[in-house]
């Protein structure tokens, strides 16, 4: 190996190394100072500033991803405390989210890309990461509540889903379908997480889940207070377009590879199968359950307003 002479910066290849500018009349010229963005946001509330390091076990009261803090900063901005912005990210998504957290009064803060990944646990940020009010769960009480009065009343049941994916996904469809609750086992079952929370684009802050201590007497509950319990297993005689749901309806779901326990299928009112015509010999339940929403909302008049 060569050995490196003094003063010999160990540049190869690359030209020389730059110096500070040096104007036509022979003065230097100094570069000019970066500023932090001063020109485009508020220094009062747009300033970059010096953030504590962030455990990667925060980012559960986070939510990250442009089109679910979009839809927080537009529905329920009051839940937003503090946005976190990629340096020199300029995109027009991210603009959007400045100019409605300077309609909010919400401050926002530009962090360099590892301070972001380490705030939103993941890479997959998309420039942008949101201090929220953590999501509470709902109580079974919560769920009967809102239902009560209503001919329409439609809840989902999971029983132990464990991906914090399908549950996000599956929230955000309950919550676009006008689901008025999604009921979880406190074991076995996904946390409210800030993945959930980005894979349900926000529908969790709407829809929080409600958790019970024993599903098998949740659904006894239900079934006293009216509901018509229907179960989805891909094995029953049944289709579900031949359910009638046009009441208050408890859509059950089982678990990811599992399906419903035997305990809770017992408990099911009536099991029915969705129809499969091709070679696919089941469905993930995220997609299971929105079709399943979607015959409810099918059979009630599809685009009618409740």
């Amino acid at each position: 190996m060569a050995r490196r002479r003094p003063g010999d910066s160990g540049r190869r290849g690359r030209g020389p190394a730059r110096g500070p500018r040096q104007r036509d009349d022979g003065h230097r010229q100094e570069r000019p100072e970066r500023t932090a963005h001063r020109d485009h946001y508020d220094d009062e509330i747009g300033d970059r500033q010096d953030l504590p390091e962030v455990e990667a076990g925060d980012s559960a009261n986070r939510l990250f991803g442009l089109h679910p803090v979009k839809a927080l900063l537009t529905t329920n901005p009051g839940r937003v405390s503090r946005l976190h912005l990629l340096d020199q990210n300029r995109s027009h998504g991210i603009g959007e989210l400045v100019t409605l957290a300077k309609s909010a009064k919400i401050p926002f803060s530009h962090v360099d890309r590892m301070r972001l990944d380490q705030m939103a646990d993941t890479t997959k940020h998309q420039g942008v990461v949101a201090d929220v009010a953590p999501v509470a769960y709902e109580t079974l009480d919560d769920v009967l509540a809102r239902c009560e009065g209503r001919p329409d009343a439609l809840v989902m049941l999971l029983d132990q889903v464990e991906d914090p994916r399908n549950l996000g996904a599956i929230l955000r469809t309950a919550e676009a379908c006008g689901a008025h609750g999604v009921i979880i086992p406190k074991r076995r079952a996904a946390p409210m997480t800030s993945l959930v929370a980005k894979v349900s684009a926000g529908a969790c802050f709407h829809l929080p889940p409600a958790r019970v201590e024993n599903l098998a007497q949740a659904m006894k509950t239900l079934q006293q207070a009216g509901f018509w319990l229907v179960g989805l297993d891909g094995e029953a005689d049944i289709p579900l377009s031949r359910v009638k749901m046009v009441g208050p309806t408890v859509l059950v779901m089982g678990g990811e590879g599992k399906g419903l326990r035997p305990l809770v299928k017992r408990n099911c009112d009536v099991v029915a199968r969705i129809p499969l015509s091709g070679q696919t010999p089941s469905l993930n339940v995220s997609v299971a359950a929105a079709m399943s929403l979607y015959e409810v909302c099918s059979q009630r008049g599809w685009g009618i307003d409740p």
